[in-house]
């Protein structure tokens, strides 16, 4: 099989995540990761073509924003607590969730007839222009429900384990599980559920890892798809899970550095006990922990890293309402020392994109201006939609991409 190497990351992003913060601030020292990360950023031309360059290093940053060394990594705190956090809870909660995946029109028919989705944005991935970026999320693409891939038949299938941003949990309306499992047996899809908490586990084409929850219905309005009862509809993301082989640097970092709190469960799943051969799991929220304000903590020291490919999550991002909010938590995340890329225009929503450890890939995305910007409502995901820099070039794009059946 002719294997293709995952997109390139976000310019200026680093390879491996900062060390966390102890004592002393010394000049940054990366450490090398043992998790398999994308290769550097291709320099791009108009139509995809690409040439190898390394990542920049952030050479503003000395002193007292340089990041501090690895050896300073190790943390002691296993709960941190809402009084070490250097970030005000500013961040309203998950903005989208982008994964790989293989055979486009496979992708479409699975998120649209199967789970209910609507696809609201057909584009290119900004950073590789040869490849589709397909957003699924409610009738308007409302932050908050969007779940996006990068589709490409020629990406070899990723290997699931730890250091991983793991399994999406979507939200349903409360009662409504036993549904969803009746549903997706009848596309014989195989389902799975916790001893100890509601939640039914699945998997797409791919073995992206999903889940679903009854959790209460969501400000805006849910899907009004003819093959899903509105009482049943998939309302949103509700939480991810990061399984992580060193579960206290990723937990300080969270608490330190992005406003999260740490509880012993979330509404509707009970706290795991630390129990012999089981993961432990902590859960983090943001606010007033409403669905999509979730990450679940998972600590699974004794597994191998997972590898990228179609399957697997590439990033979470996090929405704040504006521009200013987001330049602000910028702004922070320098001045504590950690990397961070310039704002990107991804014409539905700026970004920033920065590195957690084990070095996953976290974004933040404001809620505006959203899909219309470029489409009506009503027509919202029926033909491709280029940034302007790429418009000139649309039928030699268009020719490189693979068909996707929309009927």
């Amino acid at each position: 099989m002719h294997t293709h190497r995952a997109p390139p990351l976000p310019p200026d992003l680093p390879r491996h995540a900062p060390a966390i913060r102890r004592r002393a601030k010394r000049p940054p020292h990366p450490r090398p990761s043992n998790r398999p990360l994308p290769p550097p950023p291709m320099a791009q031309s108009p139509l995809g073509q690409r040439t190898r360059r390394r990542l920049p290093q952030p050479q503003h940053l000395t002193g007292e924003q340089a990041a501090p060394s690895a050896r300073s990594r190790t943390v002691t705190t296993h709960r941190p607590t809402r009084e070490r956090s250097t970030m005000p809870p500013i961040i309203t909660g998950i903005h989208h969730v982008t994964a790989f995946a293989r055979d486009p029109s496979a992708n479409l028919r699975f998120y649209t007839d199967i789970l209910g989705l609507r696809l609201v944005k057909q584009t290119v991935n900004f950073d590789d222009p040869s490849v589709y970026h397909l957003y699924y999320a409610d009738r308007t693409g409302t932050p908050g429900t969007l779940i996006t891939f990068f589709p490409n038949p020629h990406m070899g299938r990723g290997r699931h384990a730890s250091d991983e941003i793991a399994t999406t949990t979507l939200s349903v309306p409360h009662a409504s599980l036993p549904y969803w499992r009746d549903r997706l047996a009848a596309h014989d899809i195989p389902t799975t559920t916790d001893d100890d908490a509601p939640r039914l586990h699945f998997q797409d084409h791919d073995t992206l890892q999903l889940s679903l929850i009854e959790s209460d219905p969501p400000a805006h309005t849910p899907l009004n798809n003819p093959d899903i009862p509105t009482q049943h509809a998939i309302t949103g993301i509700h939480s991810t899970a990061i399984r992580v082989r060193d579960h206290n640097a990723t937990a300080d970092f969270l608490t330190r550095h992005l406003g999260f709190t740490s509880h012993p469960d979330t509404p509707g799943i009970p706290g795991t006990p630390d129990t012999p051969g089981s993961p432990n799991r902590t859960w983090l929220t943001l606010g007033d922990a409403r669905a999509s304000q979730h990450i679940e903590l998972i600590h699974d020291p004794a597994a191998d890293a997972a590898r990228f490919g179609a399957g697997i999550v590439h990033h979470v991002a996090w929405r704040v309402p504006d521009e200013a909010t987001q330049l602000r938590i910028r702004e922070q995340l320098l001045s504590d020392g950690i990397p961070v890329t310039q704002v990107l225009d991804r014409n539905y929503f700026k970004s920033i994109y920065f590195r957690i450890p084990p070095g996953l890939v976290f974004e933040i995305a404001t809620d505006g201006p959203g899909f219309t910007t470029d489409e009506p409502l009503d027509a919202l995901g029926t033909s491709l939609k280029l940034p302007p820099h790429l418009e000139p070039h649309r039928d030699k794009l268009a020719a490189q991409l693979p068909p996707l059946a929309l009927d």
